[in-house]
């Protein structure tokens, strides 16, 4: 039986994805300048913090730092209400879950956060690697939280079978398994970018390179499969886009961190607007794991529900 749909428990989840968005741009944007240790002290009041933000008396360093945590303030809020707001007023159980997942993913980043300042002379940017590796997945839940307490899902469950859009008839549990397989890829490619990102790995950015070109091929293959399916239409379509993007964006990031990478000197000529190409191949690359995730969910869900009326 489906579960009805509430439509401001909807909105909520979906604040909370808006919410989530800039947190992510300005995490990235704390890497890309190399500003995670601008203020030493790992948990300082939001309201005071947000007081010298207005009245300009830190640095622009200090500024992107606590911006970025008062963003994480933000979005633990939304969670919070988020989470409740399930708990009382959403019937499916499932669904109360996943919202308290959510909520727990981001009270383990903001904890990250915290001891990526309080650890940093011992674990250097080790632990910036995993905080940073980290919001990526909250982001990912956090979408597929809205995706779940929408109309579209709850109508994918009533529709027609789709078995027969796919072309062949074990296409669809190739799909379902090519999806799975390209969550992984897509966040594996996250993974080593970060490794590119915080440690300025030399293997990591053979690895990330090579990488990309598994992970277009893979995703351009997944979208060939699931393309006639109508529930998959808008996140295929979506895919598309953001690997566009992602693709100029990464050739740009590759050769600005080549040349930094053999002339360090070469750090300080940046323009503001190369560091928010660099940030922004990562929050692109977050975006399109959070898209993957969803088109494996519509996968599984239209699979599943042809199945039930098999």
């Amino acid at each position: 039986m489906q579960g009805e749909t509430n439509i401001w428990i909807h909105a909520l989840a979906v604040l909370t994805v808006l919410a989530a968005f800039p947190l992510l741009f300005l995490g990235a944007e704390v890497t890309t300048k190399g500003v995670g240790m601008a203020d030493q002290r790992p948990v300082v009041n939001p309201l005071s913090a947000l007081w010298e933000i207005i009245a300009g008396q830190q640095s622009g360093g200090w500024v992107i730092e606590h911006s970025h945590r008062l963003a994480g303030w933000l979005v633990g809020l939304c969670g919070i209400v988020l989470t409740a707001a399930l708990w009382l007023g959403e019937s499916r159980r499932w669904l109360q879950w996943l919202g308290t997942v959510a909520l727990v993913l981001i009270a383990a980043q903001g904890l990250l956060g915290i001891f990526r300042v309080q650890l940093n002379a011992i674990l250097g940017p080790t632990l910036a690697w995993v905080h940073g590796s980290f919001a990526p997945i909250v982001f990912a839940t956090l979408v597929s939280l809205a995706l779940c307490t929408s109309r579209a899902w709850s109508a994918c469950g009533l529709a027609k079978p789709a078995r027969g859009v796919f072309a062949k008839p074990q296409a669809e549990n190739v799909a379902r398994h090519w999806s799975l397989a390209m969550v992984a890829l897509v966040y594996l490619q996250l993974v080593m970018g970060g490794m590119v990102r915080h440690q300025g790995s030399i293997l990591a950015a053979r690895g990330h390179l090579l990488g990309a070109f598994a992970v277009v091929a893979g995703l351009l293959w997944l979208l060939k499969l699931t393309w006639n399916v109508t529930v998959c239409r808008w996140p295929n379509r979506l895919i598309l886009g953001l690997l566009a993007v992602q693709t100029l964006l990464g050739v740009e990031a590759w050769f600005s961190w080549m040349k930094r990478y053999f002339v360090p000197a070469a750090a300080n000529e940046e323009s503001a607007a190369l560091h928010w190409l660099r940030s922004g191949h990562y929050v692109v690359g977050a975006m399109l794991l959070a898209t993957t995730v969803v088109l494996m969910l519509q996968v599984h869900r239209s699979a599943r529900a042809a199945e039930v009326t098999a």
